[in-house]
């Protein structure tokens, strides 16, 4: 677990370096040789994404983190009702969507859906309706 953490703090450090501080493809590799003691060609592979694809560790991490907040929020709202598999049901059942989309969709269906559920517990309506972008 702590190396999956390491790997994606040094994902975030090297995608925006490489990018915005012109670190070069030899200090990247440095670095992951560095910190997680790694030499094989998944280090050299996940290098060559990060170049190719600018800012891709840095909006999966932001999304990661909006999807986190968003899910606290929710069960921080629905207590005994939240549950994380009907949450990630309607986050994944709306698919490549932008945050704010997502934000607001979680906010005013799932969780007021929840929240209005009649009073036998039947929350089967709240997945009858999925909306897209």
């Amino acid at each position: 677990m702590i190396k999956s953490q390491i790997w994606r703090a040094l994902r975030l450090v090297i995608d925006t370096s490489l990018h915005h501080k012109n670190m070069s493809r030899d200090e990247a590799l440095t670095l992951f040789r560095h910190y997680l003691w790694d030499d094989s060609d998944v280090v050299t592979k996940e290098i060559t994404r990060y170049q190719a694809w600018p800012g891709q560790a840095t909006s999966y991490m932001i999304g990661q983190q909006e999807i986190w907040r968003m899910r606290n929020k929710s069960e921080a709202t629905l207590g005994r009702k939240y549950d994380i598999r009907d949450f990630h049901y309607h986050v994944i059942s709306q698919g490549d969507v932008p945050l704010w989309h997502l934000d607001d969709y979680i906010k005013n269906f799932y969780v007021s859906c929840v929240l209005s559920e009649t009073s036998d517990g039947d929350t089967e309506r709240c997945f009858s309706r999925q909306l897209t972008a």
